[in-house]
């Protein structure tokens, strides 16, 4: 079976904190957050951004069939609570990751791919960090 790339949706969030938390606690030295701090947390940010969805955040996922096999976020500076002009058009990738069995299929390009697809279908991005 291929690999299918799609936004979350609102009840896969805890599919989301699995493959978060296992993504912090697998590769400690590559994201911002910890897994000891983020397993605490009630809701992480994309939690509670996938149960009340808008364009300014979301997260992709990557799909052997049902099996959810990476993720790769977008924000955008603007949703971040960034305002000013020079910065309204841009977002951000984030949170990128793959688990190790699905490393070799190119799945990681192919979250990035479909992340850049879906912000650039926000209207006012046009710049993508």
């Amino acid at each position: 079976m291929g690999i299918s790339y799609r936004r979350l949706t609102q009840t896969e969030g805890l599919s989301y904190r699995e493959i978060r938390l296992e993504s912090l606690g697998l590769c400690p030295d590559e994201f911002g957050s910890s897994y000891e701090e983020q397993s605490r947390v009630l809701k992480l940010n994309f939690e509670k951004a996938l149960e009340e969805p808008v364009d300014e955040q979301f997260v992709i996922g990557a799909f052997d069939g049902d099996c959810l096999m990476g993720v790769c976020g977008f924000i955008s500076y603007a949703g971040m609570g960034i305002e000013e002009s020079k910065t309204n058009s841009t977002g951000t990738i984030v949170q990128v990751y793959v688990r190790p069995a699905f490393g070799s299929r190119k799945t990681g390009l192919g979250l990035v791919r479909a992340v850049v697809w879906e912000a650039l279908r926000i209207e006012r991005i046009r710049r993508i960090i």
